[in-house]
């Protein structure tokens, strides 16, 4: 009867330190799959700030002799492409860094 009971002890102990390792192992997957969706999330708003900053800085109430392309006739466009290219090269970047 003593050695049944210390069977069931030691094998009630090994299933908790199963049990344990296998609760360990789930949170831990569950961890690098959050850190994988926060790591490409800012990478978008990494991408994604570079036109609001410079639609910030345009935007604000500024002598034209400051800004650049102010008074030009396509200084708007030239403006958004500059941006986009901005936002491209910031994309091939990332993608090279492998954080997209």
């Amino acid at each position: 009867m003593i050695v049944e009971n210390q069977q069931a002890v030691e094998m009630t102990t090994i299933y908790r330190d199963i049990i344990n390792g296998t609760r360990e192992l789930m949170s831990s997957v569950l961890d690098n799959k959050l850190n994988n969706v926060m790591k490409y999330l800012t990478s978008i708003t990494v991408v994604m700030a570079v036109p609001t900053v410079i639609s910030g800085i345009y935007g604000m109430n500024v002598n034209e002799k400051g800004m650049p392309f102010a008074n030009m006739p396509y200084g708007f466009l030239i403006i958004c492409g500059l941006t986009f290219l901005i936002c491209v090269v910031a994309l091939v970047i990332l993608r090279k860094k492998k954080m997209l």
